[in-house]
């Protein structure tokens, strides 16, 4: 007759806590992939390069070459003239 190894009830025990810790990271990842597609809000539109108080132009030889953004230390026209 052939004998089968049987388990202890600690091994039990430890295969039902991964089997159910598993569980709960598989759901936790699931709602938290829910969540963040729920929080994608619509795209802004970029402010225009007229709103002088947002962008500047970098003018070169009387060519404006591109535009720079400004920021609460350094504003957009003063960030332009220093380039």
């Amino acid at each position: 007759m052939i004998k089968l190894k049987s388990r202890s009830g600690f091994e039990h025990a430890i295969r039902f806590a991964l089997r159910v810790l598993s569980l709960v990271v598989l759901t936790a990842l699931l709602a938290a992939s829910l969540h963040a597609q729920e929080n994608i809000s619509e795209p802004r539109e970029p402010q225009t390069q007229a709103d002088e108080t947002f962008a500047a132009p970098v003018v070169v030889d009387g060519e404006t070459l591109f535009f720079v953004r400004g920021f609460s230390a350094l504003p957009a026209n003063e960030r332009a003239a220093r380039i």
